[in-house]
């Protein structure tokens, strides 16, 4: 193998040492965390990009809650335009360990998306200091320069919080997946056919089979 293509191809296979991970239950994923992904693309260039979701097939007690198994979410996340390779299988969304393993802990920085009505109105997480005295794992993020690796040890991860999740959903503004599901249930078909133009930001005929074998 030639020198150049030996340093090519150790190239393509380089990982960032900069990771923006979009987690979530995702049930299902719309336009809304979309717009969110997309304005962290363009906020973060270059970066390697994830979104992380469970496998949550095993809630079948409350399936009206959690409908989408990680392959039937993966295949709407694909709809709306998102790369394959950018999805990921995680057990814990908010610990993507099976993402993070893949990089140094010492020298990787990473970042996590939410919307910003999730941090205002129920917010998953605390910043400002442990019982012990030091800063909370979680920090808001404010500049790459003051960023610190996110080892668990002295490590921390950065939530970046810039818009709220809200999209037009048959003439109305909202931002849950629940009331996203509780108006596809309630939908004539012509409805059902409009909302998944609103959902995906495209009419896909196998996410419409989908949603309406799952949702009723």
């Amino acid at each position: 193998m030639k020198f150049d293509d030996l340093v090519n191809e150790v190239l393509q296979h380089q990982k960032n040492n900069l990771i923006v991970i979009f987690p979530g239950r995702f049930q299902p994923f719309h336009v809304g965390h979309k717009k969110l992904y997309d304005m962290a693309k363009k906020q973060f260039p270059g970066a390697d990009f994830f979104i992380a979701t469970a496998d949550e097939v095993a809630k079948k007690d409350d399936l009206s809650r959690y409908p989408f198994n990680f392959a039937e979410k993966k295949e709407i996340i694909k709809a709306t335009g998102i790369p394959e390779n950018e999805i990921a299988l995680v057990k814990q969304p908010y610990k993507p360990i099976e993402i993070l393993s893949s990089y140094d802990q010492n020298i990787a920085k990473v970042i996590y998306i939410v919307g910003k009505k999730d941090m205002e109105t129920d917010p998953r997480f605390k910043f400002g200091m442990t019982k012990k005295g030091t800063p909370t794992y979680f920090q808001p993020f404010t500049d790459l320069q003051a960023m610190q690796p996110f080892k668990e040890q002295g490590g921390h991860g950065y939530i970046y919080a810039p818009a709220t999740l809200e999209f037009d959903l048959g003439g109305k503004q909202i931002a849950s997946a629940t009331e996203l599901r509780n108006m596809y249930k309630s939908a004539n078909e012509m409805q059902r056919k409009e909302y998944i133009k609103q959902i995906l930001g495209n009419f896909n005929p196998k996410i419409y089979e989908l949603f309406n074998s799952k949702l009723g």
